[in-house]
């Protein structure tokens, strides 16, 4: 049924979860064939679960946060604008995906070699302002998202 398929999805995304909390696993998992086009389709079809939805969108973030990962991640057009359209999604259930997506989007500005095309992205940029003017002052997100959006439109 399509009840037992969803908690299969949300226990396969749970353990994909728990590899790539383990240092090294990253690099492993993004050099497999397809493995970004699952996280993207998970984090698209709309029938998956919340609980697989954060699953995944927590993957994305453990892989940014190898190094060696960001130039790939930042210049893959559909995760960014996935990510972006994420951080949209209201309501106090998202917040999670919401968080998880925004610390990703900051993460992968880190990357001098993103920036240019990150810039270019006019859903990226406003996913990263609406953040910044809905937090509460004094988060620490809210301040690297501000960190985020002077390098990706210096001068702001």
């Amino acid at each position: 049924t399509l009840g037992q398929t969803i908690k299969h999805l949300d226990l396969c995304m749970l353990a994909l979860l728990h590899l790539s909390d383990v240092p090294g696993n990253c690099l492993w998992m993004m050099n497999q064939n397809g493995f970004l086009d699952i996280l993207h389709f998970v984090l698209t079809e709309k029938s998956f679960s919340l609980i697989a939805l954060e699953y995944t969108v927590k993957i994305l973030c453990n892989l940014s946060g190898e190094r060696v990962n960001l130039p790939r991640l930042g210049r893959t057009d559909k995760i960014l604008r996935t990510l972006a359209d994420l951080t949209s999604l209201n309501g106090a259930n998202y917040s999670i995906v919401r968080n998880f997506s925004v610390e990703t989007i900051v993460r992968l500005s880190d990357e001098e070699s993103n920036l240019s095309i990150m810039a270019e992205n006019q859903a990226i940029l406003t996913a990263l302002v609406l953040f910044a003017l809905e937090s509460p002052d004094g988060s620490l997100l809210k301040r690297r998202v501000k960190e985020a959006l002077l390098k990706l439109v210096p001068g702001i």
